[in-house]
């Protein structure tokens, strides 16, 4: 099973969440517009924990593939300033550096908030700037520069209905990114509007219950811990192996490139 997390980072939530999982690894997908001075720190621990980041778009704007006819660039950009922010957090020496680092990118504090209107026209240059700052500090793509493979469309996106349009204007985005969009085959049920859906018992029976059928299972960094140490507890205990995004996919590659034997 490979374990997710959306909608971070939280400075508060977050760290208990990267506590629960100890060396499970995990995928955390990230809202670009969440990543601060008060949070950059995490993706470091993320990092050095062995875990994946993704983008979760920068500001979780559900419906970004019907804004216009000029959708395609619009998702581009979300998930680009994102992979932007990502790539600064991890490169970061410390919370000052962060701002400044921000400011030089964005060009604003990472207190506010790009508006949504300007996103599409921002991202190349935002882009441009942070292959400079990378560049200027040695740490150029050749150099080992955090590679962010994999996005998640806020709320599955157009992927959860029919809209067959909607869906190839979000496909051609990632295309350019070269990100893999990665849906679910479960969820925690930690989301759910409901205090039982929140209940620990209930959340680590779900996953207990995703763990025997396998796959990517969606949950988000304000999971209530008790849940998600029960519920890790009953996937080892089951003897099932987490993993990461990348961890699977390597596997999935490995699997594909083994001979096929013929007796």
């Amino acid at each position: 099973m490979a374990l997710t997390f959306d909608d971070g980072p939280y400075a508060d939530k977050t760290p208990k969440v990267l506590d629960a999982l100890g060396d499970e690894r995990s995928t955390f997908f990230v809202v670009g517009r969440f990543i601060t001075a008060k949070t950059y720190a995490l993706l470091q621990r993320m990092e050095r924990d062995g875990h994946d980041i993704g983008s979760h778009s920068y500001d979780h704007d559900i419906a970004m593939a019907s804004r216009d006819r000029s959708a395609t660039r619009y998702v581009h950009a979300q998930h680009a300033i994102t992979r932007a922010l990502i790539q600064i957090a991890l490169l970061a020496t410390s919370a000052e550096d962060f701002e400044d680092l921000h400011r030089s990118v964005l060009g604003i504090s990472s207190a506010a908030r790009l508006p949504r209107h300007t996103l599409a026209a921002r991202a190349g240059e935002i882009e441009r700037r942070v292959r400079g700052v990378c560049r200027d500090r040695g740490w150029a793509a050749s150099a080992g520069r955090y590679s962010v493979r994999h996005s998640r469309p806020p709320g599955g996106g157009p992927y959860l209905g029919r809209a067959r349009r909607l869906q190839a204007r979000y496909d051609r985005a990632l295309r350019e990114l070269e990100m893999t969009n990665v849906l679910w085959h479960a969820d925690t049920g930690d989301a759910r509007p409901t205090r039982a859906a929140r209940d620990a018992r209930r959340i680590a029976a779900r996953m207990a219950a995703a763990g025997r059928r396998g796959g990517v299972l969606l949950g988000h960094d304000f999971i209530p811990v008790r849940g998600l140490q029960m519920g890790l507890k009953r996937l080892r205990d089951d003897g099932v192996t987490i993993e990461s995004l990348d961890d699977a996919f390597q596997r999935q590659r490995d699997a594909s490139a083994s001979p096929v034997r013929r007796d």
